[in-house]
């Protein structure tokens, strides 16, 4: 009999909740009102592809042969690209009212268009042939190596390290060919058009500016108009600065060196200002004398 019961305790449990289960399913399942049904399909007529329009265009070339491969594109209604035939033909597929719009080129011609129409003419269209323009006729050109001889003319002593500018004669507004002269005071230009040049010199180690010109001309042989200076008692580890006056232009800095001389040589003759640690004075420069 206690086993009995143990049993019938231990089953009890399970016999609930599956009668649970059981009554729920039944609630759930039960629908009250009428049943759901799905409504009609969309109507899908507005979304029909429209049918294409199919236009036969012609095209010839400029000696009235067909313009067999012409490139010919469709600007309007719609949008297409395509090449003709060997006949010249080409079919135009548009899924729009409206003219048609088109542009066309073939090899060796003018691009034709852009051309609008309705329908397009029975005789087709012609390309028109590629103008060239009569081109000048362009001597071959020659070029040279030029020498040039540097010298002062107050003592015909030559002038190294010059910076050398040459250009043709005819044309001053070129890139110029940029040399130095050697220790002889020779420079050699290679690459200049046979003609006339002209060769402006510069003081060593300054800049191609107009203050700083030493002579121009044609060569073979230039004389440079020269002046020296030479600044003594000069502070020892200064700074040496100064400018032309007369064409105003900044000279490069220097530092003193032990001895406190500074020889500035060759110089354009003109007026000039220095200035060294506290010291500021003006020089006025003449072209030596021979």
């Amino acid at each position: 009999m206690k086993l009995r019961a143990s049993a019938a305790a231990l089953l009890l449990p399970v016999v609930i909740v599956a009668g649970s289960l059981a009554i729920g399913h039944r609630d759930l399942d039960r629908v009250e009102g009428a049943e759901w049904e799905p409504g009609p399909d969309p109507d899908a007529g507005g979304f029909a592809v429209p049918e294409a329009r199919e236009t036969l265009v012609r095209f010839f070339d400029a000696d009235g042969a067909p313009a067999a491969g012409a490139l010919v594109t469709q600007l309007e209604p719609s949008l297409s690209s395509q090449r003709t035939g060997a006949d010249g033909r080409v079919s135009l597929l548009s899924y729009a009212e409206g003219e048609l719009r088109v542009m066309a080129w073939a090899e060796g011609h003018e691009v034709f268009g852009p051309a609008s129409f309705e329908a397009p003419p029975a005789a087709g269209f012609h390309l028109t042939r590629m103008r060239h323009p009569a081109l000048p006729r362009l001597e071959p050109l020659v070029e040279t190596t030029r020498r040039l001889r540097l010298r002062r003319r107050d003592d015909g002593s030559p002038v190294a390290g010059a910076l050398v500018l040459a250009r043709p004669a005819t044309d001053l507004e070129a890139a110029p060919f940029v040399v130095f002269s050697d220790a002889d005071g020779d420079a050699t230009v290679a690459g200049l058009p046979e003609g006339a040049a002209r060769f402006d010199v510069y003081v060593p180690g300054f800049p191609p500016a107009p203050a700083w010109l030493l002579a121009s001309g044609s060569g073979p042989e230039l004389e440079l108009r020269c002046a020296d200076l030479l600044l003594r008692d000069l502070e020892a580890g200064a700074v040496l600065s100064g400018e032309r006056l007369d064409q105003p232009a900044p000279l490069p800095s220097r530092l003193v060196p032990g001895s406190g001389e500074l020889l500035l040589s060759p110089l354009p003759p003109g007026r000039y200002r220095f200035r060294a640690g506290d010291r500021e004075w003006e020089v006025e420069l003449e072209e030596a004398s021979g």
